[in-house]
């Protein structure tokens, strides 16, 4: 059957790999080194996105609020012409 070819197939190409780890001893070294900088690259990937989204965010929080405020601002002011001209229309 099918599978039984795979299973005799499987421990044969997995040995070269076993082999060479067992044999030379810096393929092991080199993948734990490979297996940190991945999982250091992963931390310290997400740790610099994390920063700058953050001060993406709060520099578009203080935009709009100085958009708010200009906007408060401006219509304090048209708030006062037209209470003006009410008061000079009587």
């Amino acid at each position: 059957m099918w599978f039984q070819e795979l299973e005799i197939e499987a421990p044969e190409r997995n040995r070269g790999v076993q082999d060479s780890i067992e044999a030379g001893g810096g393929d092991a070294m080199s993948m734990n080194w490979g297996t940190i900088r991945i999982i250091l690259g992963t931390l310290g990937g997400g740790a610099l996105g994390f920063y700058v989204m953050h001060n993406v965010e709060n520099n578009y929080k203080e935009k709009i609020r100085a958009d708010i405020a200009k906007l408060q601002q401006e219509e304090g002011q048209l708030g006062n012409k037209k209470s003006k001209e009410l008061l000079d229309a009587e």
